[in-house]
């Protein structure tokens, strides 16, 4: 779903795999800019959180939304999960 992909971003500080491939057949000056290696040390940390289900029915409220949005450490949450959505029990990422 490309989540992940800001989170790459900001690492390498600009790139990820979704852009360069796509450059490699559109733009080769842009492809031609990306280095042939990551930068050590990224520029960046995080991580990407995948959350899971462990029931099924409408979400009714989403308590760890807010709880997450208030962590010093939060940046983005990309879901489309909300109050209303109906949910499957999670079987496997």
């Amino acid at each position: 779903d490309g989540a992940w992909v800001p989170l790459a971003k900001m690492l390498t500080g600009g790139y990820a795999q979704p852009d360069v491939a796509l450059n490699s057949h559109v733009d080769g000056s842009a492809f031609a800019k990306i280095p042939n290696v990551y930068p050590s040390p990224f520029k960046a940390a995080g991580q990407n959180v995948m959350l899971v289900s462990f029931f099924s029915g409408t979400v009714r409220s989403t308590p760890g939304y807010d709880k997450m949005r208030k962590l010093s450490s939060f940046v983005a949450l990309q879901t489309g999960v909300d109050i209303g959505s109906k949910v499957e029990l999670t079987v496997d990422l």
